[in-house]
């Protein structure tokens, strides 16, 4: 091992060198103030390097003893090393490495003979990256995929047993021996879900779907306490509105009714909306056994269908836009088929047979008092005024015979309804409501009332009575008479 005698290097470590340098201005043998391991040390004499234990004596790592004096004005330097041993390095064949192995940013540790893989930090990022044709494989009995310090885990996987995702070092999804078990809300931009069905196991189960783009949009599937809901949810998730309730003891259906109380109940109606409305471009024969609304009544002793309308509007139209019939009432035995009541009393039916219809008002004696004979049913027949006209609704201006109500009034005031001129308030919508796509309503109809005719009516069976007696009084006086034309005659 030789040094290099003019270094200037002063660097004391492990493997380099430490120098001093000996000026001489008196002869001597003697070098002191030294510092070195023995064995480890080299001296030169005006830049010769002297033999050890030939040349000088170095033996106690403080001093070293030169064979033949340096004179006045020599130089005698002194080189020592500090220790290095070869056995420190890992050989090509291999070995153990008992202490730290540094890499500088963008050094890397690379394996396989095309080097597929490397591991390094690029002075931000540590990275293993795995560039082959194969796969990147991590096998351990149990793995644990965590933060820098350990405090934290994301991904924790244990042999024959549950897989974990972390969230914070709380368990979000872990596998399990039938499936997964999530813990938290999910959201998905999809799911698709094949075979076994889907099951939300909570007190409360719910599903929510969220719509982006359009305002509090959004609808939640939702169970709770036995009841089955489809609500309509704020975008916060905060506000639930009721759409359709089933209660699940008694099965009974409310749209727009969070309370049913019927099997099916539809509430909530804002003004100008339909509750009900059913469509079809069939055009099947009644039959064929088809329509629209079916209610089967199997010997049930109660109403089959009842509407109940409080409103100042119509409680029920039927109504034709072509040529169809718009209501058709059959039944297979005499009988009747549409019953009148008012609060309670019956005042009338309609009844058929195989061959005719009756429209029948209530006459029995027993409804009846104070009956006295009708008199002077001729002369009150003398003030109706019978008359020819046409409807102006007709466009064909087609004459008919008949009455004018309010004239008949004076005469038979019992077969006509309504007042002469009368007008009634008629509730009429101004603006109709809009609707979004999913037909939500996002602005009320407007509307409003106005004064339109309540026009008068007449029950022309109603003059039959009168009729009948005026008949009778002419035919009593033509009786008279032709009794006085025979007497006169004989």
């Amino acid at each position: 091992m030789a040094g290099y005698i003019g270094s200037g290097a002063s660097v004391v470590s492990s493997g380099a060198e430490n120098k001093k340098v000996f000026d001489i201005t008196t002869n001597t043998t003697s070098l002191t103030g030294l510092n070195y391991t023995v064995g480890k040390v080299h001296v030169y004499h005006n830049g010769v390097r002297l033999v050890d234990g030939t040349d000088y004596t170095a033996t106690n790592s403080t001093s070293i003893t030169l064979t033949v004096a340096a004179v006045s004005g020599d130089q005698v330097v002194v080189v020592s090393y500090a220790s290095f041993q070869v056995a420190d390095a890992l050989l090509t064949s291999g070995g153990t490495l008992t202490g730290d192995l540094s890499f500088g940013d963008n050094d890397k540790a690379k394996f396989g003979a095309g080097s597929e893989l490397e591991v390094y930090s690029d002075g931000t990022h540590g990275i293993i990256k795995e560039s082959g044709s194969g796969d990147l494989l991590i096998y351990g009995n149990n793995l644990r995929l965590g933060n820098a310090d350990g405090s934290e885990l994301y991904i924790l996987g244990n042999n024959n047993a549950e897989v974990q995702l972390r969230h914070n070092n709380a368990t979000k999804l872990a596998t399990t021996s039938t499936g997964i078990d999530v813990t938290g809300t999910v959201t998905s931009d999809g799911l698709t879900v094949d075979g076994t069905p889907v099951r939300f196991n909570s007190t409360a189960p719910m599903l929510n779907f969220m719509e982006t783009g359009v305002a509090d949009s959004n609808h939640r599937i939702r169970q709770n306490a036995g009841n089955f809901y489809i609500q309509k949810l704020s975008d916060d998730e905060g506000t639930a509105t009721d759409r359709l309730v089933i209660d699940g003891g008694s099965g009974k259906v409310g749209i727009g009714d969070s309370s049913p109380s019927a099997r099916l109940e539809i509430g909530g109606m804002v003004a100008g909306e339909q509750a009900l409305l059913i469509q079809s471009g069939r055009n099947d024969a009644l039959s064929n056994g088809l329509a629209r609304i079916n209610i089967t009544d199997s010997n049930c002793p109660f109403e089959g269908l009842r509407i109940d309308h409080a409103g100042t509007g119509t409680g029920l139209v039927v109504k034709a836009t072509s040529s169809g019939v718009p209501m058709l009432v059959e039944r297979n035995t005499d009988a009747q088929v549409i019953l009148f009541y008012r609060s309670g009393s019956h005042v009338g039916n309609i009844a058929v047979t195989g061959s005719s219809t009756s429209y029948n008002t209530s006459s029995d004696y027993r409804l009846k008092e104070n009956v006295v004979d009708l008199t002077g049913a001729s002369a009150r027949v003398n003030q109706l005024n019978p008359s020819r006209f046409n409807f102006i609704a007709d466009e064909t201006n087609t004459l008919v015979d008949g009455f004018l109500a309010h004239e008949v009034a004076t005469v038979v005031p019992e077969a006509i309804t309504g007042t002469k001129d009368a007008m009634r308030d008629e509730e009429y919508e101004v603006t109709p409501a809009v609707l979004d796509d999913d037909g939500n309503v996002t602005t009320e109809a407007v509307m409003g009332t106005r004064s339109v005719p309540d026009y008068q009516g007449i029950d022309q069976s109603k003059l039959v009575p009168l009729l009948t007696a005026a008949l009778q009084e002419a035919l009593t006086e033509i009786a008279s008479l032709k009794t006085r034309v025979e007497a006169l005659e004989a």
